[in-house]
């Protein structure tokens, strides 16, 4: 599919400027752009993107659990334990 394509911008402007000079129909053009976004979504919409591996870090706070975030403030907690990491829970 072509989404930002120079040559796709050109046949657009090609066809508009007939549209602009009546040598072809406004609904057609239209038509054209309805089917080629249909298309456009549908293969966007079939896109498959790999998973992120979780990252399991030391809780620097008890040294000994593990989290699979850091805090993004000093002091950050999840737990009543005071600690963030999955040992405290």
């Amino acid at each position: 599919m072509r989404v930002a394509d120079v040559e796709l911008t050109g046949s657009w402007e090609k066809t508009l400027a007939q549209v602009e000079r009546h040598t072809l129909d406004t609904e057609t053009f239209m038509q054209s752009i309805r089917d080629y976004t249909r298309r456009a979504t549908a293969e966007i919409l079939r896109l498959e993107f790999p998973t992120m591996q979780e990252k399991s870090f030391t809780c620097p706070k008890c040294k000994t659990g593990k989290s699979s975030s850091v805090p993004k403030w000093p002091g950050a907690t999840m737990t009543g334990a005071g600690c963030w990491c999955s040992a405290a829970s």
